[in-house]
């Protein structure tokens, strides 16, 4: 689920979405529940984030691709999604849109790698930008990749933390740059990646950073 304003948008696993006034505190259903454009190709809604004016829902499906699927949401409901195939990286079930709202990060879940994809909120066209080689670990220590947070102040550059839910009983996080030029972009895992807790049995499948600020 996601939230903007009085709108609270969710998604189902099953190819549908739906979307909620919340305005009186309880969720009352708009009526404009559907199934999303990729659905015909089992392609799922899965993840999903909304751009800071309330203008645009973007979904990251759960599919054999990578592929975004974005709907106008400005009149406080949801419109037919249109999709975008953009890259052979299985599973797209996670997505965050960066500080400006120029780049939208992917979390390829199953393939263990991060996507970038440029995004036009003129236009609400995506198009494709950049995607990392497969994480260190992938399948030895650890088998899926989570919901990605980021530490970039800006879109130009940055790192970006992935959660890795551990195959052998512990997880780790890790850790991915981007530079960009705004047209073109790259994303490399760092030197000092991943960040392993061997103490600690958890599996992780989310992460959030806090900025430091000083006092």
């Amino acid at each position: 689920m996601a939230i903007h304003g009085a709108t609270m948008i969710a998604t189902y696993g099953d190819g549908s979405i739906e979307s909620f006034n919340i305005s009186a505190g309880i969720p009352v259903a708009n009526g404009d529940a559907q199934n999303s454009a990729g659905f015909g190709h089992d392609h799922l809604p899965n993840g999903l984030d909304i751009t800071s004016d309330g203008h645009y829902a973007i979904f990251g499906d759960a599919s054999t691709v990578t592929t975004l699927e974005v709907s106008d949401i400005s009149l406080g409901e949801l419109t037919p999604t249109v999709a975008y195939d953009l890259g052979a990286a299985w599973n797209s079930g996670t997505v965050r849109l960066s500080p400006n709202e120029t780049l939208i990060f992917v979390t390829n879940n199953s393939a263990g790698r991060l996507s970038a994809a440029f995004f036009d909120r003129a236009t609400r066209k995506i198009s494709p930008g950049c995607a990392s080689a497969p994480l260190r670990g992938l399948y030895s220590s650890w088998s899926y990749a989570g919901a990605a947070s980021l530490q970039l102040p800006t879109a130009q550059g940055g790192l970006v933390y992935i959660p890795e839910f551990g195959a052998n009983g512990f997880s780790s996080i890790g850790i991915v740059e981007l530079t960009s030029t705004g047209t073109t972009c790259r994303l490399n895992e760092t030197a000092n990646s991943p960040s392993v807790d061997n103490s600690d049995p958890s599996n992780l499948l989310s992460i959030a950073v806090y900025p430091v600020r000083p006092f």
